[in-house]
């Protein structure tokens, strides 16, 4: 049986009420057994209509939640801009760097789930970026987590999601920002070439930055400040720029990535955001 458990007669909640919430007819409630495991159900009229097992679950829009990406609009709002209440449930998977998902319901006269939204190793957050009071969600890409480096120093662009139809998107329009004034570009690429390169590798500050711009539509300054930044003598540059983008491909957000750089005329902004 699969450790998620979902609309049975079989299920059973595990542990002790942990935190409960009530709203339009439904009552939502959350779990934690002594062993770490834990469930939540949702319930109307003390029937069970959702039932899953996991391991920490928090309700997401309680004033009292510990984790401010938590709080959110409160369950019964809609969030998804369709004009049907939602509510959102986030589950502590148990990872060694946080690590939550989270699970949105519609919930009208039916319950049912319509997106699964995994933070890997951070936490969805749910908010209004472009003023239409209905919260996008803002994760992160660990494609590039422990790539040459630690995890502590791993770099991880910021992802925007919006609701679209039926199911969260990418937002590009959210993500793209001004290509860099090459003034700050030529800055930017002396301050990586002063770094230490240890071993001839380079510093992570590199494709960090480079990161940072393929995320907001920029990516042909990402090549072109690895050409800027590459001091003499190091090793061809391809050496870097091979593996690096074979990383990038396998991220879960590859397609969307490359949609975003599509057709981007390389026009220096005003300022970087």
């Amino acid at each position: 049986m699969d450790f998620h458990q979902r609309e049975t007669s079989a299920f059973v909640p595990k542990g002790k009420v942990t935190d409960e919430k009530s709203f339009n007819g439904l009552s939502v409630k959350t779990y934690r057994s002594d062993d770490g495991e834990g469930s939540f159900e949702i319930l109307r009229d003390n029937k069970r209509v959702y039932g899953q097992h996991g391991w920490c679950f928090f309700i997401g829009g309680q004033a009292g939640n510990e984790f401010e990406e938590m709080r959110m609009p409160p369950p019964g709002s809609d969030i998804t801009g369709n004009g049907k209440p939602n509510l959102v449930v986030y589950e502590w998977t148990g990872g060694a760097h946080c690590c939550f998902v989270a699970y949105v319901f519609e919930v009208g006269s039916s319950v049912k789930k319509i997106a699964e939204i995994d933070g890997e190793h951070g936490t969805p957050e749910f908010v209004d970026l472009d003023g239409d009071s209905f919260p996008e969600v803002i994760l992160y890409d660990w494609t590039f987590a422990y790539w040459n480096t630690s995890f502590a120093n791993s770099p991880a662009p910021k992802v925007i999601l919006k609701y679209k139809g039926r199911k969260y998107e990418v937002a590009p329009d959210l993500m793209r920002k001004p290509s860099l004034p090459n003034d700050l570009l030529n800055h930017l690429a002396g301050e990586i070439k002063a770094l230490e390169w240890w071993g001839n590798h380079p510093p992570v500050e590199l494709w960090s930055e480079m990161l940072g711009l393929i995320y907001t539509g920029n990516m042909s300054q990402a090549w072109d400040l690895v050409e800027l930044s590459w001091p003499r003598g190091m090793y061809p540059k391809e050496m870097f720029l091979s593996p690096f983008k074979a990383q990038l491909q396998t991220s879960p957000f590859w397609k969307d990535v490359q949609k975003l750089n599509k057709g981007k005329k390389q026009q220096a902004g005003c300022s970087r955001q």
